[in-house]
């Protein structure tokens, strides 16, 4: 799977286009993750399918770019609405394409993946069914750089933080 070349056209925010950086190649990228993903989960069901004793149904993922979540969480919310998060990161990556002083994706996977604000105006992501990630289905851990911003958001919501904030 290349993820790794950007779409013509897709330029950062100060092209006037967008308040984010390369949303459309960040938002392939993350619909093509989303889709292998959702490809594996066939092939889960079809093993549960043959009664292979299965013990757990634990997803652990792992990435660098924090914004590759918007493609694996959305992915295992489509298997099951049911499904809980727990964000163990030193930044809350809840930013919206409003808040967001940089414009990097990577600091706003949370806010797309609950709908925030701004984030179906951003080009890319029409794939991505906004909202699947709701409040009470997500917990932060290990917080401790979090935007003024963020730290709003996390407080309107309620949500539950495990952290050193002050």
């Amino acid at each position: 799977m290349d993820v790794n070349t950007p779409i013509e056209g897709d330029g950062y925010r100060g092209d006037g286009k967008s308040k984010t950086n390369r949303p459309r190649s960040v938002g392939q990228a993350c619909r093509r993750i989303n889709e292998a993903c959702r490809d594996g989960r066939k092939l889960n069901q079809y093993v549960m399918n043959m009664k292979v004793n299965l013990f757990c149904r634990f997803v652990l993922t792992l990435g660098g770019d924090h914004s590759l979540a918007m493609g694996t969480i959305s992915a295992a919310l489509a298997a099951d609405p049911e499904t809980c998060v727990i964000w163990v990161d030193a930044h809350g990556d809840i930013n919206t394409p409003d808040s967001t002083e940089s414009g990097n994706i990577h600091g706003m996977p949370v806010a797309f993946l609950a709908d925030l604000d701004s984030v179906r105006e951003t080009p890319g992501f029409d794939w991505l069914e906004y909202g699947c990630l709701k409040p009470e289905r997500i917990a932060f851990v290990g917080l401790r750089d979090v935007d003024p911003d963020e730290q709003l958001v996390l407080k309107v919501n309620l949500l539950p933080t495990h952290c050193n904030l002050h």
